[in-house]
């Protein structure tokens, strides 16, 4: 199995100099889409720009679930369910839908990135 940079003995803390040295920037930590440890902030994402493998993900969670007998878990700085974030996001989307919100801008510019 190749691992070029386990094989040379280069830790994260080895890459993020490596690509500092070369003047690039930073890129995102990389990972499955479908990781229980990911942070809320990627599921949020997933689910945003994703939906299609965000329903695969919670599809697959229940799946787990019906088959173990238990619950299935994410860790998104806590324990939640991919359905329970779901439904957070979506109340959370449905706020922009208010009419009044457009006022409120006028008044206060916002700097949030939904």
């Amino acid at each position: 199995m190749l691992r070029p940079l386990v094989d040379r003995y280069i830790t994260r803390q080895g890459c993020i100099e490596i690509i500092q040295a070369e003047g690039l920037d930073m890129p995102q930590k990389s990972g499955c889409w479908i990781c229980p440890f990911q942070p809320k902030s990627q599921w949020h994402e997933l689910y945003r720009r994703h939906p299609d493998l965000f329903e695969r993900a919670a599809r697959l969670e229940e799946l787990s679930s019906e088959r173990r007998g238990v619950q299935a878990h994410i860790r998104a700085g806590g324990t939640f369910t991919i359905r329970e974030l779901e439904a957070t996001f979506s109340q959370q989307l449905s706020l922009l839908d208010d009419p009044d919100w457009d006022d409120l801008l006028a008044y206060k510019p916002c700097h949030c990135t939904l």
